[in-house]
């Protein structure tokens, strides 16, 4: 990591930085669903259930206009998608418990 390089050699190594310019050449926001967010594989069951739940009620009240798309729900998609397929969602839910930083550094170089 960049400690580690920082405290080894002394030098400060943008650990992340070609990370972001990778994945935002394969895809960048684009909105082109931007009715739709996009809900990530999460650990347990249970958290899209009840994030899909929170969702339907807001809906149904009229305060969330938006309607979720679950990752595995992409034709074509699967386990791994296309970062441009990706992008034209309006936003991610994401994982808080995710050990996988990487995930949250190619939503945030794709400006997300």
């Amino acid at each position: 990591t960049t400690m580690q390089a920082h405290w080894l050699w002394g030098l400060r190594v943008p650990y992340f930085q070609l990370l972001g310019w990778k994945v935002a050449k394969e895809g960048r926001y684009s909105a082109l669903r931007s009715q739709e967010v996009l809900v990530s594989v999460f650990h347990t069951p249970w958290e899209a259930k009840a994030i899909t739940m929170i969702t339907e009620r807001a809906r149904a009240e009229g305060d969330f206009p938006f309607s979720l798309v679950n990752w595995q729900e992409i034709p074509g998609c699967g386990k791994h998608c296309g970062k441009q397929v990706l992008a034209n969602f309006r936003a991610v839910v994401l994982d808080a418990y995710d050990t996988t930083n990487l995930k949250l550094m190619e939503f945030y170089g794709m400006a997300m």
